[in-house]
């Protein structure tokens, strides 16, 4: 089992995010946003759901008529982020803990936690980033170029400092999917800023 982190904008108004703050069972389904937005009356009526999943299906689906795309607002980063963490935060290089208040950590594991027991399906809280804090994110990460981040690639000592996934032999090849990495948080939260959303974050 590997760790992955996603990401799925989110407005504020929203009434899965409310319901999410205060029922752990409801808000553990936004992992699962688009597929059960997604989900069709046929689905629905073919399989059996808790209650739970079937009030969490009804209000996704409306959704995507409140708010429209937004089952396309969406980034899975994978397994990188501990690389692309490393290369962004001078406090993850220097092996410092996280500080929450600093755009990186927001930008990679997003913001306040709804509430302890709203978790992932392997035990991490679901965080939500406000919309005031993604313009930040976004204009912060609109400063951050490719070459400041090669500027700090080093697999060996990054493989020393434990950053996840990194053996500590990976060659330039390697470093390109960084950049695209990069470019991808880049575009998703430049979008989510034009929408006027917030950003649910997923380690799972």
């Amino acid at each position: 089992m590997g760790l992955d982190i996603h990401y799925q904008a989110m407005p504020e108004s929203s009434n899965l995010l409310e319901r999410a703050r205060h029922e752990p069972r409801i808000g553990s389904n936004l992992e699962f946003f688009k597929s059960y937005a997604l989900t069709t009356q046929k689905q629905l009526d073919d399989r059996i759901y808790e209650q739970h999943i079937v009030d969490f299906i009804y209000q996704a689906r409306q959704s995507l008529e409140q708010y429209l795309g937004i089952e396309y607002r969406n980034l899975y980063l994978g397994r990188r982020w501990d690389t692309l963490y490393y290369l962004l935060s001078e406090r993850r290089r220097k092996g410092e803990e996280r500080d929450w208040s600093q755009w990186v950590e927001k930008a990679i594991f997003g913001g306040e936690v709804l509430n302890e027991e709203t978790q992932t399906t392997i035990g991490f809280p679901i965080r939500y980033l406000y919309p005031t804090e993604v313009l930040k994110v976004r204009d912060n990460l609109k400063a951050v170029t490719p070459a400041m981040l090669h500027g700090h690639w080093n697999p060996y000592k990054m493989n020393e400092a434990g950053v996840y996934k990194i053996r500590g032999d990976e060659d330039e090849n390697y470093f390109t999917w960084i950049k695209e990495d990069l470019e991808k948080l880049k575009t998703f939260y430049d979008s989510i800023a034009e929408h006027d959303e917030g950003v649910l974050a997923f380690m799972g």
